[in-house]
């Protein structure tokens, strides 16, 4: 699960933009890990894990067919997890899951108003997250790993943005 974690951090890490729906689908898994336990005390991990993947297929779904919407919600797995993942880092083992919402509803917003950027950032954010979550290199080694990772995360898409963008037209004027 672990390697799973990793390889699927990387690849959201360096390109959740190009790759939209699975940024939206790996986030929304790893949120559903993260967050199932909390909302589902008690269960067996086999439920948490089928939670967690019913999150995902339905946000690189809606991916597929309604991109605003699903914009929305992967701002708001990014953000949630992101939220979870970082309270952890600061010591907080148990994070409320009304922290993970609060979250969640500014990642979507931000990423509504600054699509792009929005996408490139959380993405890092997350990728960089779920990486470093499952390094076990102590909390400042992970905290050094989760900024590094998200430099890494961001410099790389951002090439990429700055690949695919259409010169503007000239409208003929030279």
């Amino acid at each position: 699960m672990k390697l799973f974690i990793i390889i699927s951090g990387l690849i959201v890490l360096l390109f959740g933009r190009k790759l939209f729906w699975f940024f939206i689908a790996i986030t929304g898994f790893l949120m559903g890990i993260s967050v199932g336990g909390s909302v589902f005390p008690g269960q067996p991990q086999w439920v948490t894990f089928l939670i967690a993947i019913a999150i995902g297929v339905l946000g690189a779904l809606l991916a597929l067919f309604a991109q605003r919407i699903a914009f929305a919600l992967a701002g708001f797995y990014a953000g949630s997890y992101l939220t979870f993942t970082l309270s952890q880092f600061w010591g907080i083992h148990e994070p409320s899951v009304a922290l993970s919402i609060t979250g969640g509803i500014i990642g979507m917003v931000l990423l509504l108003l600054l699509m792009n950027w929005a996408i490139i950032i959380l993405s890092s954010l997350a990728g960089a997250g779920a990486i470093a979550g499952t390094l076990n290199i102590g909390q400042e080694g992970s905290i050094i790993a989760f900024g590094a990772l998200v430099a890494i995360g961001i410099v790389t898409q951002s090439s990429f943005l700055k690949m695919y963008e259409k010169p503007k037209s000239d409208n003929g004027i030279k």
